[in-house]
């Protein structure tokens, strides 16, 4: 064992000893090289040392482009992770005085414009110091209005003495309107909305016809928007009512047609007013003042007018107040002359229990008081009319003899009875029987003359003479 671990150990020293050759012959080889290049190198030609030059430039500008590739990373990772600072702090800016000096490269005057430029570029970049630190302002609290206030869709509605005004505004608002014009001088009315988008003010005591500015302003936030504009009450409306009796009447002259006349203001009845009527015949224009003004007694204040067509056709009627005009038409036909007529009524008589009952022929004993002995009535005329005086004789003292419209005792024996006879009764008693012969007696009305309430002419009583028989016991 021990002569094979020499025999191993032999050729090891030999490569040992060979290793050692060729390495010194190598460095002498080195040696010999590095001195020749060194002798040849102020040999070498100018484009070789223009090369050389650009090459160091180009090392230099990879450094450079480091650097900045550098800064960048620094300044990304600064804006990812901003620095709460209170309002008063302000960013530091980095003193270009403290930043590392770059050489600049050599010119080459041989050197292409593309080539200098690359190096000129870089020489505007200075590197901060180590210690410097970036700092991004925090973003501002302040809150702040995103949407700007609009108003929009104004709406007003007017009476005479009022308006609903509406508008809407494209988001919630606190909004109010001044009014001026009229007895307003910049009245302000809110919203009855609040804090809303649509919003209404009722304003009242207005006053009619007259034209009202108004400005609307809603609120928001710290945003304040305004908008104007006008708009006008109604007028006041001014009419006249006018109701006739009748709209057809007889061509008479004296037959006339009765209108009451009534004048409103926006709807209500206005007393103490002078109306005027216009009619074909000029001689029966009127005018009724205050003084003419006659109620009711429901506040349905009027004017009375009466009008009397003497011509057959239309008759154009017109009334004026305030301005305000309003005509009605009436039908005047040919005239028909209609006189009265007697009709005979029912005597009643009572009995010992003074119960009525009818009678033929009337019969009283002497000494009976207030005997009805005859009993008529008169149909209607073609006007109203009045009993002026009746012709009659009798087989009795007529100083026993009273005439009664209805209930009560008129003068119809003599030419004063001022008697309407239009739905009235009439009847003749004896004031006393006493005195009168027993047995059947008469009472005859020979003639009745009427006269006529509005034309003032007697009327004939058609239907006569009549008798009427009554006994006494």
């Amino acid at each position: 064992m021990k002569n094979q671990k020499g025999f191993i150990q032999i050729p090891l020293l030999i490569a040992i000893i060979a290793g050692f050759l060729f390495v010194g012959s190598a460095g002498y080889v080195g040696v010999r090289e590095y001195q020749n290049n060194k002798i040849e190198s102020p040999q070498l030609s100018e484009i070789d040392k223009l090369k050389q030059e650009v090459a160091d430039l180009k090392i230099k500008d990879e450094e450079r482009g480091k650097i900045i590739k550098e800064l960048g990373t620094q300044k990304s990772e600064t804006i990812s992770k901003p620095t709460s600072i209170s309002a008063s702090t302000k960013p530091t800016t980095p003193k270009t005085s403290e930043a590392t000096p770059i050489p600049e490269p050599a010119v080459i005057p041989s050197q292409t414009k593309t080539e200098a430029s690359e190096p000129q570029s870089t020489q505007s970049t200075v590197q901060p110091p180590s210690n410097t630190t970036n700092i991004t302002p925090a973003p501002t609290t302040q809150t702040q209005t995103s949407t700007t206030i609009q108003i929009l869709l104004v709406n007003i509605t007017s009476s005479l003495s009022s308006a609903q005004i509406e508008w809407q505004t494209n988001i919630p608002t606190n909004s109010k309107i001044f009014l001026s014009g009229g007895n307003f001088s910049s009245k302000v009315y809110s919203s009855e909305s609040g804090l809303s988008t649509r919003h209404i003010v009722n304003a009242t005591g207005l006053t009619s016809g007259t034209t009202y500015s108004y400005k609307i302003e809603s609120i928001a936030g710290d945003q304040v928007v305004k908008k104007q504009g006008s708009f006008a009450t109604k007028l006041d409306e001014y009419t006249v009512s006018i109701q006739p009796d009748k709209t057809s009447v007889q061509a008479t002259g004296w037959n006339g047609v009765t209108l009451k006349v009534s004048t409103l203001k926006n709807g209500q009845i206005q007393s103490n007013q002078s109306v005027s009527m216009v009619t074909p015949d000029s001689t029966q224009n009127d005018t009724r003042t205050t003084s003419n003004l006659t109620s009711t007694g429901s506040g349905d204040w009027h004017n009375t007018f009466t009008y009397y067509p003497k011509t057959v056709g239309t008759h154009k009627l017109l009334f004026s107040w305030s301005g305000i005009s309003k005509s009605v038409d009436i039908q005047a036909v040919e005239y028909v002359k209609t006189d009265p007529k007697i009709e005979l009524r029912t005597v009643y008589q009572q009995d010992a229990n003074n119960s009525s009952y009818p009678v033929e022929i009337p019969e009283y004993p002497i000494g009976y008081q207030n005997a009805t002995i005859a009993v008529f009535g008169l149909s209607n005329a073609d006007e109203p009319f009045r009993i002026g005086d009746i012709k009659f004789e009798s087989d009795i003292d007529t100083n026993k003899l009273q005439a009664f419209a209805g209930s009560s005792l008129i003068n119809i024996f003599g030419h004063d009875a001022p008697l309407n006879s239009i739905g009235t009764q009439y009847s003749i008693k004896i004031s006393n029987t006493t005195g009168i012969p027993i047995g059947t007696h008469t009472f005859t009305i020979k003639e009745i003359r009427a006269i006529g309430l509005t034309s003032g002419l007697y009327r004939t009583v058609f239907g006569l003479p009549i008798t009427f028989t009554f006994k006494v016991k």
